[in-house]
């Protein structure tokens, strides 16, 4: 056995000397690697982060989806909430690795990929279905492929940016990556007006110094397969006039129903960052969005009527003031209603300081109240009543109608290469 281990080490010693020498090199011949690797990079960050809940609940209905009883600082769990699933506990909340070449004029062909793991991963893309009906998601994988694509830089008029495959979403003002955003946590309108990622294509091109339009075409909204036979559009037009002021503007609109090609779903989405002196900037997001779908129950009777068509909408403002080029303080404030979908609406406000302790180590410490809304006699989808078929009530009020809110102390850590 050490003989063998031996001769195959010594062969494949000699293997790689006679490629060093071009001993099997081949004039001519084979295909060319040169450019292939080059300006190809390789980065990403790891993030791990503890949260604590200080607010106690009442032991009504919960506003989940689940739609299960009780009290208690979890009671308030949001659906799609991308981090902190759980509370009182440390956890890793995402090991993120992105390698991507960007297409050059030289070398007009590009890629990337970007691989998560970790509590972030298990909430990136949940739509689409097998051929057994089943959702190519799982719950307690921590394992995603949030992005993958082929990008081709087409020589015409000042080169057309095209990309293939799957990408995170055009739509929001926030990343899913926490440590490009401004907050440690997302807010509410990203973890539930908007989509996270897309499989399609799209076509980017830059018609003024200042102005860059790109169209998508995709499978739909957090699906890697299409759900029916309709796609998806959508579009973005991006204004920005000097280093001090942008604005951009975003659509999607496509039927994302099951099945279902004829009920459209459209959002539109508007961003724009002010930067007001060298220390002090502004990031404001704001969201509206509507189903022509029979997607609401406003006779109460649990089932969904003709024709009741349901909206929501959503903004943020954030400011972010640098006291020094290795500390600055972000406040974040929003408001989202989603009287017509889930029965609740909410505000938030979040501060988070972000401490560059070294060029690769971030720590954050965030305080974050969350205030919850909510009415049993407001509409709501049939989908989304609690177990014993009621609409989503907050509080112990004899009128129906309460407010519940959370506290919620957390710190992440973050090592980026």
């Amino acid at each position: 056995m050490k003989k063998n281990f031996l001769l195959s080490l010594v062969l494949s010693l000699a293997f790689v000397m006679c490629l060093s020498t071009g001993v099997f090199a081949q004039e001519e011949e084979g295909p060319n690697l040169d450019g292939i690797l080059e300006g190809v990079n390789i980065s990403g960050f790891a993030t791990a982060a503890y949260q604590y809940n200080a607010s106690e609940h009442s032991s009504g209905h919960s506003p989940v989806f689940t739609g299960v009883r009780g009290g208690g600082r979890d009671a308030l769990a949001f659906p799609n909430f991308l981090e902190f699933r759980d509370d009182n506990s440390i956890n890793l909340e995402s090991i993120e690795i992105q390698v991507v070449k960007e297409a050059t004029e030289e070398h007009p062909v590009g890629f990337g990929f970007v691989t998560n793991y970790g509590e972030i991963a298990r909430n990136l893309t949940f739509g689409g279905r097998f051929p057994n009906g089943d959702h190519d998601n799982n719950d307690e994988d921590r394992f995603a492929l949030q992005a993958g694509w082929v990008q081709w830089l087409i020589p015409i008029g000042k080169g057309i940016d095209f990309r293939i495959g799957k990408f995170a979403t055009w739509i929001g003002s926030e990343y899913i990556e926490d440590v490009d955003n401004p907050n440690l946590t997302h807010s509410h309108n990203y973890n539930n007006s908007i989509p996270f990622t897309h499989t399609g294509l799209s076509m980017g091109y830059q018609l003024t110094d200042t102005i860059r339009v790109t169209g998508f075409l995709v499978n739909g909204w957090d699906t890697f397969v299409d759900s029916n036979d309709a796609k998806t559009g959508g579009w973005q037009v991006a204004w920005t006039p000097n280093d001090r002021f942008s604005f951009v503007a975003n659509g999607i609109h496509g039927a994302e129903r099951p099945d279902n090609d004829k009920d459209l779903t459209h959002l539109l989405d508007f961003v724009s960052t002010v930067v007001v002196t060298d220390k002090l900037s502004f990031l404001l997001n704001f969201d509206y969005g509507w189903n022509e779908e029979d997607s609401v129950d406003t006779d109460g009777d649990g089932f969904n009527d003709e024709g009741s068509n349901s909206s929501w909408a959503g903004g943020a403002i954030t400011a972010i003031y640098q006291f020094t080029d290795w500390m600055n303080l972000a406040w974040r404030y929003e408001y989202s209603d989603y009287t017509d979908e889930f029965g609740i609406n909410i505000w938030e406000t979040t501060l988070t300081m972000n401490i560059r302790v070294s060029d690769n180590l971030l720590i954050r410490p965030e305080y974050r109240h969350n205030d919850f809304g909510g009415t049993s006699s407001g509409k709501a989808s049939a989908g989304f009543r609690d177990a014993d078929g009621l609409r989503p009530t907050f509080g112990a009020k004899s009128d129906g109608n309460g407010r519940d809110s959370d506290d919620i102390f957390a710190i992440g850590f973050s090592y980026i290469f």
